[in-house]
């Protein structure tokens, strides 16, 4: 009978560099996952955004044949009982209904629209959170401009108000597109419902590494509407008709809106491109 080695019969440990490479190994898994758990957050946040958009963009395009206007976005949740209470409340219809808020505050569509709203067009706050659980956003609050009325305003999944940009151009070769000046002027230039996408910001690249702080600042001010701080009742402000003309200019001069077809840079020392250009995070959905 062979005799027993007592060093064959115990188990072997692992050396160092065998407990490194695991580690290695592991870390190297974890990272991948990690990324790939990133990639489809932010894959399935964009495709909600998209949806969110098209979505809110058909609606917009029916309201607008059936009342001659495109109202707030902040409306397409409310009833017709809803727009009754506050036409005569008399703090949030007239004369903030249409998007721009250039509705006249005495005009016979106010009440048209009051008597003829087919709303809700979108899910109110609750129908949206039980189908839209589990990320940021989806509805916020958005005061109105000149008014006390505050809305429930559909938001990104970042969290930021979808917003419409309305511009006109108007005959000629060496115009530039401007905002619609009418509640019922044409945006034969651009009507668009926009997400500012990932950033948070017009235009701009989702990877917050290649925009800087001061650019970032800069872009703030190019937002179509107002952050509130320390407001209990609200997220955000509406802007005043006067205030759109102002970030118009600001569009127009740094975003690369132009009748050449959206070009130029946008803040130029970084390039950051704009709303329309290739490379920026925004989400556009055209009006039909």
């Amino acid at each position: 009978m062979v005799p027993k080695h007592p060093h064959l019969s115990r188990a072997r440990g692992f050396t160092l560099i065998e407990i490194m490479i695991v580690a290695a190994l592991i870390s190297l898994f974890s990272a991948l996952a990690i990324f790939s758990m990133t990639y489809l957050v932010d894959t399935s946040k964009r495709k909600s955004a998209i949806a969110d958009v098209r979505t809110i963009g058909s609606v917009l395009s029916t309201a607008t044949m059936d009342f001659g206007v495109i109202p707030k976005i902040g409306y397409l949740s409310e009833s017709r009982e809803g727009l009754e209470h506050m036409a005569q409340a008399g703090t949030q219809l007239p004369p903030e209904f249409d998007s721009l808020g250039l509705m006249p505050a005495d005009s016979p569509q106010i009440r048209r629209i009051v008597r003829e709203w087919e709303g809700p067009y979108l899910p109110n706050p609750a129908q949206r959170g039980l189908v839209s659980s589990g990320f940021k956003g989806y509805f916020t609050r958005m005061k109105l401009a000149g008014s006390n009325g505050v809305l429930n305003w559909p938001a990104d999944p970042w969290g930021n108000p979808y917003v419409v940009y309305l511009l006109h151009l108007d005959p000629g070769a060496n115009s530039a597109p401007r905002w619609v000046q009418t509640h019922t002027e044409k945006a034969n230039y651009a009507a668009i419902v926009v997400s500012y996408g990932k950033n948070g910001i017009p235009g701009g690249s989702s990877d917050p590494r290649t925009i800087l702080t001061a650019d970032r600042t800069a872009a703030e001010g190019f937002l179509l509407f107002t952050r509130l701080t320390g407001n209990p009742n609200a997220d955000f402000q509406a802007l005043s008709p006067g205030e759109y003309g102002t970030r118009y200019l600001a569009l127009h001069n740094s975003a690369g809106w132009n009748a050449a077809g959206y070009g130029g840079s946008y803040l130029t020392n970084q390039n950051i491109p704009g709303i329309l250009d290739p490379g920026s995070d925004d989400l556009v959905y055209q009006i039909p």
